[in-house]
């Protein structure tokens, strides 16, 4: 290294470390260092440590922020990294600068400076700009906090910035870059990361405390894990009370990163604007879920009372129902076609009620489009004592699917859920789950065989793969299969033999069996033909004149012949 490279700055001599000077702690000798480092313009770094057996820190070295250099090989890998991803070549900043302090632990609690050395071999920064180097600035506590405010006002980063820039009235001015905000950003989302649920629950609880009116419930799993919630403050139900007799319950709200469904319970006022019965966060569309939920509803309600009419989010179809929803995951495809239809012109009928006794009541279901007011209306009834009705259409009773009729019923009545009652076994999805067979009567030789094969197969190829690794392994398991194959070779199929198929099957048998004699049955006794047999096996065409064919009376020579002699 050059002389002329090297050079000793001029400061005052009080802020200048001295070798013997003593500090409370290493912290403290380290700033008065790095304070030292702003007033000439270098950034400082904690460049060495060492401890002793019992896990304490006796020295530390602080050097310039420029001290030693990067490795030829790391700079290559480095060079052929950033090559290949595309990524920005970082400039090396460091020159073998030679400026450090190192301090060493005393016999009691002080620090005393051993070994300083303050000779740079590159410029330094002029004091105005010293404040931006790496260990001069950082996210003062004023500014985390002010950070935090921002973000629970939902303020973005970047405008964050923006504004703690105008309050410095200058960029410059601000201690630390735009990077150093961002950063602390980041942590402060990572330090939150994994506590939304938690916080909420906090919230509910801070919420109840100021006014037990306040409503919360949530529900999780056997993880731990929130699955779904619902609230309602005091001013939401004290306003049910009064504008409850309507409400508007839609999950088309879906948030955007636990992907939970947003189901707000909505309602409009005396001044027709809206208001917020209750709220509700679940993870999915299922039956549990959504009587859960106005389970809920109802239990946070004045009175418990439910309302008189709940618009949901039902498109034409009412693709959305709760009962709908229901049926799709209990009957089969075809059978729940046969009830969607029916539950889609439900909407399209009208129930009101005719008759009562002590134990039943019959009600009139009657369709009110105007272009079909002719039609004959159909009767219900509810027996009282059993909560079970019966339609004079009867379909229920042929088909066992529940009518329209008495899904308008239930419509009226705000039944959610269809009960079991009126879901037939045979037409539901696990209607054969139930065994049909007895097993040790009567198996399946040809399914139970390839089952057999299959994971024996699978088990032979998992003992292939580890047993190959090595040529122990390969020849101990080579001995297990000759021995296995020859005690295999010696057993019966459970005394019988391997079953064949198709004409195998037929020569195989010993025993002739005759052909059975053609039945002479009552009626015409003709079987069904083929499209190809019909086709073949027509009458083939005569001509009306010669009585011969393959021609017709059009194209006849005879008949010409005898035309043409007459006149």
């Amino acid at each position: 290294m050059l002389d002329s490279q090297i050079f000793t700055p001029t400061i005052d001599i009080g802020l200048i470390p001295k070798v013997g000077q003593e500090f409370e702690s290493s912290e403290a000798a380290h700033q008065f260092y790095n304070d030292y480092a702003k007033k000439l313009g270098f950034s400082t770094k904690i460049n060495n440590s060492s401890k002793n057996s019992a896990g304490v820190v006796t020295w530390k070295a602080f050097s310039c922020s420029k001290e030693g250099k990067t490795n030829e090989s790391y700079r290559k890998n480095s060079k052929d990294t950033v090559e290949r991803s595309g990524e920005r070549r970082r400039t090396d900043t460091r020159c073998m600068c030679e400026a450090r302090n190192i301090s060493r632990k005393q016999d009691g609690d002080g620090w005393v400076v051993t070994l300083f050395e303050d000779r740079h071999n590159h410029s330094l920064i002029t004091p105005r700009k010293a404040h931006m180097l790496r260990s001069h600035r950082k996210v003062t506590t004023t500014k985390k906090a002010l950070m935090q405010e921002y973000s629970e006002a939902n303020i973005p980063t970047h405008t964050q910035i923006r504004l703690m820039q105008n309050d410095a009235g200058d960029p410059s001015a601000m201690g630390c870059l735009e990077k150093d905000i961002y950063n602390y950003g980041n942590a402060l989302k990572a330090e939150i990361k994994g506590c939304d649920a938690q916080t909420m629950i906090h919230h509910f609880e801070t919420e109840k405390e100021r006014n037990d009116a306040y409503f919360y419930s949530y529900d999780i799993d056997s993880d731990e894990t929130l699955t779904r919630c619902f609230w309602a403050d005091s001013d939401s139900r004290n306003s049910y009370a009064v504008f409850g007799d309507a409400i508007v319950f839609d999950t088309t709200y879906n948030t955007n990163k636990y992907g939970l469904y947003l189901a707000p319970f909505v309602g409009v006022n005396n001044h027709r604007q809206t208001i917020v019965f209750g709220c509700g966060l679940i993870s999915d569309q299922s039956t549990d879920s959504f009587v859960w939920l106005f389970k809920k509803f109802l239990e946070a309600m004045p009175y418990n009372a439910p309302p008189k009419v709940i618009l949901t989010d039902q498109d034409a179809a009412i693709s959305r129902a709760i009962i709908e929803k229901q049926m799709a995951n209990t009957y089969t495809k075809t059978v729940f076609g046969v009830f969607q239809k029916e539950f889609a012109e439900c909407a399209r009928y009208t129930c009101h009620i005719i008759h009562k006794t002590d134990e039943t009541m019959t009600f009139e279901v009657r369709r009110f489009d105007l272009g079909v007011s002719r039609e004959r209306h159909r009767e219900l009834t509810r027996n009282i004592l059993t909560d079970q009705v019966s339609c004079s259409c009867r379909m229920f009773e042929f088909e066992g699917v529940p009518c329209r009729h008495m899904l308008c019923w239930m419509r009226v009545k705000q039944v959610m859920v269809l009960p079991e009652h009126y879901i037939l076994h045979r037409w539901t999805k696990s209607a054969k789950n139930d065994p049909l067979y007895d097993p040790t009567i009567y198996t399946f030789t040809g399914k139970s065989l390839q089952s057999r094969r299959a994971s024996l197969k699978q088990l032979v190829m998992e003992v292939v793969d580890a047993a190959s690794l090595t040529e122990v392994r390969s020849t101990y398991f080579a001995d297990l299969l000759k021995t296995a194959k020859a005690i295999i070779s010696e057993m019966d199929t459970e005394g019988k033999p391997i079953p064949q198929r198709g004409s195998r099957m037929i020569m195989a048998q010993v025993d002739k069996i005759k052909d059975p004699v053609r039945a002479k049955n009552r009626g015409t006794g003709k079987r069904l033909k083929t499209a190809k047999e019909r086709a073949t096996s027509q009458r083939s065409r005569h001509c009306s004149g010669c009585g011969e064919i393959g021609h017709d009376l059009r194209t006849c020579q005879a008949s010409t012949q005898r035309y043409v002699m007459r006149y």
